[in-house]
């Protein structure tokens, strides 16, 4: 029975101080006061970080009561009387068989927007009709993007976690001078701009500094890269590559206005190779899309 009680004992969420702090949490009937965590860091808007004394886990409280907040210290332990369940300041025949429970976990869902400083369109051969033709880098134009993500942060590995994030951008090609060549000879031609617009489903496993208010990140995951050209070549109308396979990279920071409400800024890095086939006299393009892009948001956390 009492290592159920355990797995039941303080969900320390929401804490107010009358004469000891107190929580709602379920408890067995046969336990005392004792000593569950000891305060790591202490919060403005009455957030107070804990760590399990017993397993090193980390245990987010909310404190209401403002006065009882300028008596916290760094180091100072907390108890959990499980008869009660309340958590309390003072110590007072501390049970060491007493524990909390771990945090519940991170779900959030966040919005983004910020701009694409996309690479040449780089390593560019032709296809169909124009297999065997070299074809030059094509530079494209710097875009606006925009996007959402959901994740999940594991309650026993806190730094670790899984995302998956959609956004847009249109890196459209600029009107350039083209370079083709083939073995002995060169030609150059004038390819008009085209519209281009690629959006990304990604899947990350995300790395992060489980702070309370400040947590740099990174992250790595599977892009799933559906490019579209508008009037691009010869053709008039589009041409798509879909369900193409790639890199999606990121790093960033996010800082906690409130315990559930969040302002974040990172840096994305995207790789995958795009086919757009018949754009040019019966020959298509195949090549490697690079881009870095900078995003902003804000995230909730629940």
């Amino acid at each position: 029975m009492k290592f159920f009680g355990f797995l039941f004992v303080s969900l320390l969420c929401m804490v107010n101080f009358g004469t000891a702090l107190s929580a709602e949490i379920q408890s067995p009937p046969d336990s005392r006061l004792g000593p569950c965590c000891e305060i790591t860091e202490i919060k403005e808007g009455g957030l107070v970080i804990a760590r399990d004394i017993k397993t090193g886990r980390t245990i987010r409280v909310q404190i209401d009561d403002m006065s009882q907040m300028r008596r916290l210290r760094v180091g100072q332990p907390l108890y959990v009387d499980s008869d009660t369940g309340k958590v309390s300041l003072h110590e007072n025949d501390p049970a060491e068989s007493t524990r909390p429970s771990p945090d519940h976990g991170d779900f959030y869902v966040a919005g983004f927007a910020g701009f694409t400083s996309p690479n040449d369109f780089s390593s560019v051969t032709a296809t169909g009709a124009g297999t065997g033709i070299g074809v030059s880098n094509l530079a494209l134009q710097s875009s606006l993007m925009y996007g959402a993500k959901v994740g999940y942060f594991f309650p026993t590995i806190n730094w670790l976690g899984v995302e998956a994030e959609v956004f847009n951008t249109n890196p459209n090609l600029k009107q350039q001078s083209v370079t083709f060549s083939v073995p002995g000879a060169t030609a150059s031609t004038v390819l008009p701009g085209a519209d281009i617009r690629v959006l990304t489903t990604a899947f990350n496993v995300i790395l992060r500094y489980p702070g309370a208010v400040f947590q740099p990140y990174a992250g790595i995951g599977l892009g799933v890269f559906f490019a579209e050209a508008r009037d691009l070549g010869t053709l008039r109308g589009s041409v798509s590559d879909n369900w193409v396979p790639g890199l999606n990279a990121l790093a960033g920071a996010r800082f906690f206005l409130t315990k559930n409400i969040a302002l974040f800024a990172e840096y994305k890095y995207n790789r995958a190779t795009f086919t757009f086939d018949n754009v040019l006299l019966g020959a298509g393009l195949n090549g490697v899309y690079s881009a870095n892009i900078f995003a902003g948001g804000v995230s909730f956390h629940f």
